[in-house]
């Protein structure tokens, strides 16, 4: 498989010895697993989704989804608490929930996917699992943010034993202003409210992340679904990817960003209503940030670089930053088995 977006190989273990196993024949854009780490997604620019089971170190392409008939561009799991869903998004200007049937022998898509873009879709990423006695069920928790170079538009998902629906809450879509374009998207969730960053560039080299509270009376409902504007996060060069730290119930969250040059951390508080930022851990020379992830505890940053390079940042409280722990060259990920440090929590 070549990641060739994030300038690197990735090499698969495979069980099977047969060269005829499903593999990608384009650019790779996006790699996501599972909750639990036992399964991975890719997309392509071939238009497909594969997606690969564990099997102790050794990973084994188990479906082959034709997807969309563009390039896909961005992959989301749900919790597992919905089952086995997972969102694609693509330059079709589609975005399609697929679902595994109960027998498990192969994934089928709902419906006829999200066609409201007029453009091709940049992002998409199911919200973290809310846990909120307001809410009637898992079925009623489920949301979904999907992103175009000028919207974003709030699904509420419900999942009735094998059936899908989405309702658009479509009085509070998120636009941008003229010139500015949404690159990604994030979710985050503090002890009691839903925040969702969108990253965006501007053609003035105007580069921000807008971010939003979804109200606290509004989570039950998409007719009652309402946006609160956080202030924005003014950023000094161009936005690559950012993701927020995974949910822990506290209510301050954490959102990295990775730009043309650093990582940055930016600490939300949602009472106070701001971003209080950290200043940027390092500065890259000639070495851009493609990609940002957390492991799934929330305690280490991983970032991916355009040359291929995976570094690890830890928080020092005795110098009050991050700093890089490990570093893995694109030359070494080869031998870098998903036993080791990663593990199978991390997803670039």
């Amino acid at each position: 498989m070549q990641m060739s977006d994030y300038g690197m190989k990735m090499n698969l273990h495979h069980n099977r010895t047969d060269h005829d196993e499903p593999e990608h024949e384009d650019t790779v854009h996006d790699v996501k697993f599972n909750w639990f780490g036992d399964m991975m997604a890719t997309c392509a620019s071939d238009h497909k989704v594969l997606i690969y089971k564990r099997d102790g170190d050794s990973w084994s392409v188990v479906y082959e989804i034709p997807a969309h008939v563009s390039p896909v561009w961005r992959l989301s799991w749900a919790h597992p608490d919905f089952g086995n869903l997972l969102a694609t998004c693509s330059m079709d200007h589609k975005a399609k929930i697929w679902r595994m049937t109960d027998d498990k022998k192969e994934w089928i898509s709902q419906g006829n996917g999200i066609t409201d873009s007029s453009t091709h879709l940049t992002d998409i990423a199911f919200a973290p699992r809310v846990w909120s006695e307001d809410l009637q069920g898992a079925a009623e928790g489920l949301k979904l943010a999907v992103s175009s170079d000028e919207h974003v538009w709030l699904y509420f998902i419900s999942v009735e034993k094998s059936t899908i629906t989405w309702t658009q809450a479509t009085s509070e879509k998120i636009s941008v202003s003229e010139g500015n374009k949404i690159s990604c998207i994030s979710w985050g969730y503090t002890f009691r409210n839903l925040v969702l960053a969108v990253g965006m560039t501007g053609s003035a080299g105007h580069n921000c992340v807008a971010l939003y509270q979804l109200a606290e009376s509004s989570i039950p409902t998409a007719s009652a679904c309402k946006w609160i504007d956080l202030p924005t996060i003014q950023l000094s060069c161009k936005l690559n990817h950012m993701a927020f730290r995974p949910t822990n119930g506290s209510r301050d969250n954490y959102l990295a960003i990775g730009t043309e040059n650093k990582l940055q951390v930016y600490r939300i508080n949602e009472e106070r209503q701001e971003a209080l930022g950290t200043k940027a851990v390092e500065s890259f020379t000639h070495d851009q940030i493609k990609h940002v992830t957390w492991d799934i505890f929330g305690k280490t940053i991983i970032t991916l670089s355009e040359q291929g390079t995976v570094r690890f940042w830890k928080w020092r409280c005795q110098t009050r930053k991050w700093e890089s722990e490990e570093i893995v060259s694109s030359s070494s990920l080869q031998a870098y088995h998903t036993n080791s440090y990663t593990g199978s929590m991390y997803s670039l």
